[in-house]
């Protein structure tokens, strides 16, 4: 009814997440183009090459 408490429940997946600070990126983490920045480093630059990416 009109006016009464309700709840519900979402599931959604986040493919892109980026974490910005003080004008300062601090993370970013692309699922899908697989990038994962911890302090301006790629973390997965190098498994990008070796794959062909």
């Amino acid at each position: 009814k009109q006016g009464e408490d309700t709840e519900s429940k979402i599931s959604v997946v986040c493919t892109y997440f980026r974490l910005t600070m003080d004008g300062k990126e601090l993370v970013e983490i692309d699922t899908i183009n697989m990038i994962e920045k911890v302090n301006g480093v790629d973390r997965l630059e190098q498994h990008r090459r070796n794959i062909g990416l």
